[in-house]
């Protein structure tokens, strides 16, 4: 409005230059009057296009506010119904810390598989010599293994129902090389020893619920033994296979054949 100000002032001094003019307006009132009155219409002007501006922005403001409001609001039911669904769908994939911690004699693994308790004589090898060379058994006595009189002894227990983590496996080999390893199914591995050579352990059912596998990991050299028994009747079949990490070097498998005599 400073502009309107600035033009009636411009009028003003136009019409004061005028002689004429001015002397008639100075017959009828005093040329300060009228530009008093001028000042004071243009200032009435300006404020009341201030007063209008600042309602419209107040009123621009009152919607913006309003608009932003709701959008918070809505992103933070949004934020809420997303966090109320995450927490029911994590509540369901994870079990209560009561099924949690239930005690392990609960969890049946596999159907029941056949108790393997009994005493087995050695009564066949296959392939057994390879078997161990691929090892790095020396020849002498991979000689004398093939060879030798051996005789497990297996005591199985299981737990009601069978195939449970209550279930252990003692193996007593007699023979070239004794020893006695206690196992229990589905437990952290445990450490034992072929001659110079050092294993970890564990033992678990096979699925088919036909026997057990003791898997023994041997890091050293970067290779495990899959050793599978299978009762038949009076037969235990032994399968064992050698998995080298790398890949590069090729295993070898081997089966023995053990016949029940006690």
């Amino acid at each position: 409005m400073s502009v309107n100000l600035e033009r009636l002032i411009f009028i003003f001094g136009c019409i004061s230059s005028s002689r004429e003019v001015t002397t008639f307006i100075d017959c009828i009132v005093p040329i300060y009057t009228v530009l008093a009155i001028t000042v004071i219409y243009a200032s009435y002007i300006e404020n009341k296009f201030i007063l209008q501006n600042t309602h419209i922005n107040t009123h621009i403001n009152n919607h913006i506010n309003n608009h932003i409001n709701t959008s918070i609001q809505h992103t933070q039911q949004t934020t809420q119904q997303t966090s109320q669904q995450t927490t029911q769908q994590t509540q369901q994939q994870t079990p209560s810390n009561k099924q949690q911690q239930q005690p392990a004699t609960s969890i049946i693994r596999n159907p029941p598989c056949p108790n393997l308790t009994g005493t087995y004589k050695l009564v066949k090898n296959i392939n057994y010599q390879d078997f161990l060379a691929c090892q790095g058994v020396g020849w002498a006595l991979r000689k004398a293994a093939d060879s030798a009189n051996t005789t497990h002894v297996l005591t199985h227990t299981t737990s009601a129902g069978g195939g449970g983590a209550d279930d252990t496996l003692r193996l007593d080999i007699k023979g070239l090389i004794s020893s006695t390893v206690d196992y229990g199914f589905y437990q952290p591995p445990i450490t034992t020893k072929i001659k110079d050579k050092t294993f970890t352990d564990v033992v678990s059912y096979l699925p088919s619920s036909e026997g057990v596998r003791i898997t023994k990991s041997n890091d050293a050299d970067g290779y495990d033994i899959i050793v599978e028994r299978r009762l038949d009747g009076d037969e235990l079949r032994m399968r064992q296979e050698v998995v080298f990490r790398d890949g590069r070097r090729k295993g070898k498998e081997a089966t023995q054949i053990f016949k029940r005599v006690a």
